[in-house]
C-alpha cells in the first residue's frame, strides 16, 4: 500500500492518530535524598552502614559525598493529531521509572490519565 493510499485510509477511517516520541528509554541518574559517605561508611534511611560491594552495586557514590542511584527510566512525549484537519488538537509527556513492564505500563496509565482529565477521551 502507498503512503498516499495509507494517508487517505487513516483520514477515512480514524478521528485521530496518536503519535508518541520516545525521549529517554534506559537508565538516569537520581539523587538520593539525604544520603552521603565519606568513602567508608554511608548515611542512607537514617542508618550508617560500612560501605560494601552491595552497597557498590547499589549506589553511585561520588566524590562530593552525594549518593546517587541509576534507575530505568522511560520519557515520551504525545501528541494527539486530529486526522480531518490534521492539526495537534492535544500533546502531553510521561515520566515512568521501574523494570520494563513496570516502565510500559506506567507511561501507558500516565497518558490515559492524562487524556482523560484533558477531556481528550
Amino acid at each position: 500500500m502507498s503512503e498516499k493510499a495509507k494517508a487517505s485510509k487513516v483520514q477515512k477511517e480514524f478521528d485521530a492518530v496518536l503519535y508518541v516520541n520516545v525521549l529517554t528509554n534506559g537508565f538516569k541518574e537520581y539523587l538520593v535524598e539525604g544520603a552521603s559517605h565519606n568513602g567508608q561508611y554511608i548515611w542512607l534511611n537514617g542508618e550508617v552502614q560500612v560501605i560494601d560491594s552491595d552497597i557498590q552495586a547499589a549506589y553511585e557514590l561520588k566524590p562530593d559525598g552525594s549518593v546517587w542511584r541509576s534507575v530505568p527510566t522511560l520519557d515520551a512525549k504525545s501528541d494527539l493529531q486530529d486526522t480531518k484537519s490534521a492539526k495537534q488538537v492535544w500533546s502531553g509527556e510521561t515520566h515512568s521509572t521501574g523494570g520494563t513492564l513496570v516502565l510500559a505500563s506506567q507511561a501507558t496509565k500516565e497518558l490515559v490519565q492524562k487524556m482523560r482529565a484533558d477531556g481528550v477521551i
